[in-house]
């Protein structure tokens, strides 16, 4: 095993895949392209939350990250998809953050992928009529947040992501700088109305790419035959 060597160094792949709990709050100062960011790490446990609450103050976006390989978790375990939704729903409606810009990112599609193969999406959302298919899942687990968003300026992009794919991140984080940079100035100068129409971005060969649901590639399929 090449981490049970003397000589073993972390590779790229290695830091991805390590995980350290959040505790408490955690700040982070940094600069992209002479813009200066600060971003607020708080723990995502129920015995964490109550900590949030100073950090309400003068927030210009919350980046909401959704774990979506937990949609098969029992409603009780404080990272089901059942008590994210519940969160979701609570944390949205605070009227700190009621000129906050939200930004909604489904993070794990590749556990998500795999799993929706063996384990119906529907024990956590009934009402599903996807079956296996991917698309249909992801595209679905999103729109249903954001029918559920109880504030006032949710993004119109989804973001799914995977914290393993550095390069597809690399682009997402560039997208989401645009949306804090913009949400910035219309904080200052003025709010613009809300969409209301939500679209999940993905990765589609290296690109972020609106998700495309089955109907629509069967389309396309359809006309590169003929």
């Amino acid at each position: 095993v090449r981490i049970l060597k003397d000589d073993f160094a972390p590779e790229k792949i290695d830091i991805l895949h390590a995980r350290l709990r959040t505790t408490g709050v955690l700040e982070y100062d940094f600069q992209i392209e002479n813009q200066a960011f600060q971003l607020v790490d708080v723990g995502g446990q129920k015995n964490e939350r109550r900590k949030w609450i100073h950090c309400f103050d003068r927030i210009t976006a919350v980046l909401f990250l959704v774990s979506l390989d937990d949609y098969d978790l029992p409603e009780e375990h404080e990272q089901s998809m059942t008590e994210t939704l519940r969160l979701w729903e609570e944390i949205t409606a605070v009227r700190h953050l009621e000129h906050s810009t939200w930004v909604l990112f489904l993070n794990k599609v590749d556990s998500f992928k795999e799993k929706i193969k063996t384990i119906p999406l529907e024990v956590t959302f009934p009402n599903y009529k996807g079956g296996k298919n991917y698309v249909q899942g992801l595209n679905y687990v999103g729109q249903y947040f954001a029918k559920r968003f109880k504030g006032k300026k949710l993004h119109n992009q989804i973001f799914a992501t995977c914290a393993l794919d550095s390069n597809y991140c690399e682009i997402v984080f560039h997208a989401v700088k645009e949306i804090v940079t913009l949400s910035t100035f219309q904080q200052v100068f003025g709010e613009h109305d809300v969409l209301s129409d939500f679209t999940v971005m993905e990765n589609r060969d290296g690109k972020l790419t609106p998700l495309r649901t089955e109907k629509v590639e069967q389309l396309e399929l359809f006309k590169a035959i003929f």
